[in-house]
């Protein structure tokens, strides 16, 4: 393997267009192997190095995935968003897959009252139940959200292991400013391509305010086999349903980035990681541009007032 500092290892964190990035580089192998630049599939789940950064955690199977990478040619990349959270003995292990330079370390900062209304929706997928204001309540009391709030939890491991001046902290703004979406951004700034093929559709977007109700409503009694996808098919398919009812329900929480949750993170990295972040700064000292959000979601008394709705809820419901 060759190229040192020219190897990359993006780290995420979560909610910060990784699974774009992921689909294009796993789209773009062939093209990026002919650039000299390796992709690999071992350790691979979902397009992304998931099970690869397990293995490290765990010691189990590392060694079998260690052999297979040191045998490529090229540029190393690997990326997976589990890297943000991993201890230093799993960094330490990847850390070995690299030359002796070592790779750069690319993450990309996003505005936290972004991350938590994609947050809520991705839990929502995921099964949970709660309510908007009840995710943002937990976020509050510290005990959530995803890592892409908290960068400077995770950061002092990454610089203890790959050192400080491997880390490049792009802004996800930046990246849509510039780019158009986040993905471009990694293949033209951090790998030098200009030109690439892209994803025929976005699988991870976030749910629409009547399609997180439905699924939230869903959650509480699933069907015994049913998968998530189907689940998320079967809300998105009621939501169409709903149509223009939904438009007196529609409510919104407004969340101000002066919250300590919010702006704790933001003066961390100013204070403590400015050198790391590449992209120039927005003016008056502050990384995120945006202060001000409004999320919109749907009042649940919408079930109360349309009984063909209810009855056609319940219908997609587990029975009791």
């Amino acid at each position: 393997m060759t190229a040192g500092r020219h190897c990359v290892l993006h780290v995420g964190p979560p909610k910060t267009g990784t699974t774009a990035i992921q689909r294009t580089l796993d789209l773009n192998r062939g093209m990026l192997a002919a650039r000299g630049i390796a992709y690999p599939a071992i350790g691979m789940r979902f397009f992304a190095h998931h099970t690869l950064a397990e293995a490290a955690r765990s010691g189990t199977g590392f060694d079998a995935f260690a052999d297979q990478i040191a045998a490529l040619e090229g540029r190393l990349v690997l990326s997976s968003e589990l890297i943000a959270d991993a201890n230093e003995a799993s960094l330490r292990r990847l850390r070995g897959l690299f030359p002796a330079e070592g790779p750069r370390v690319v993450l990309y900062a996003r505005s936290p009252l972004e991350v938590l209304s994609s947050y809520w929706s991705e839990t929502v997928k995921a099964g949970r139940t709660w309510s908007l204001g009840e995710c943002a309540l937990d976020a509050a009391l510290g005990n959530g959200p995803p890592l892409a709030m908290r960068p400077e939890t995770f950061l002092p491991r990454l610089a203890a292991v790959f050192g400080r001046d491997a880390i490049e902290i792009h802004l996800y703004a930046t990246a849509l400013d510039t780019d158009g979406d986040v993905a471009a951004h990694f293949m033209r700034a951090i790998l030098g391509v200009s030109e690439f093929a892209r994803p025929a559709a976005h699988l991870n977007r976030s749910l629409a305010p009547v399609e997180a109700e439905v699924l939230r409503q869903l959650n509480r009694r699933p069907p015994a086999d049913q998968k998530r996808p189907e689940r998320v098919a079967a809300a998105r398919a009621l939501a169409k349903r709903i149509g223009d009812r939904t438009a007196p329900y529609l409510r919104t929480l407004t969340l101000w980035h002066d919250r300590p949750v919010f702006r704790g993170p933001e003066r961390a990295l100013l204070d403590t990681w400015r050198d790391r972040i590449v992209d120039p700064l927005p003016p008056g000292d502050v990384l995120f541009t945006e202060r001000k959000r409004d999320v919109a979601f749907l009042d649940p008394a919408i079930w109360l007032d349309h009984d063909d709705l209810a009855l056609a809820l319940r219908a997609l419901q587990a029975p009791g």
